[in-house]
């Protein structure tokens, strides 16, 4: 079962098809089989265990500073400029 919450607070939930096997591949958000997300995210958290609503809430009260999986290297344009030319259009 997948869970999505917004500023903490569950918006919304469903079953989640197929087998989750851990790999190097680039990991899509916002896209599907219809066009791209229009719009922005940001302080996105993927966790690997079960959690309740109230360690979700707890989660974005303390933000996501220190875990970030993208580190900038000097300015934050490198970072975005790197990420940028690596998305792939099918």
């Amino acid at each position: 079962m997948g869970k999505i919450y917004i500023d903490g607070v569950l918006d919304g939930e469903g079953k989640i098809g197929g087998d989750l096997v851990p790999n190097d591949d680039v990991l899509w958000l916002g896209r599907g089989a219809g066009p791209f997300l229009d719009g922005q995210m940001d302080e996105v958290r993927i966790s690997n265990i079960a959690r309740t609503e109230q360690e979700i809430q707890t989660l974005m009260d303390k933000g996501i500073e220190g875990v970030l999986a993208v580190t900038p290297e000097d300015k934050l344009a490198t970072t975005w400029g790197a990420l940028k030319s690596k998305r792939q259009f099918n």
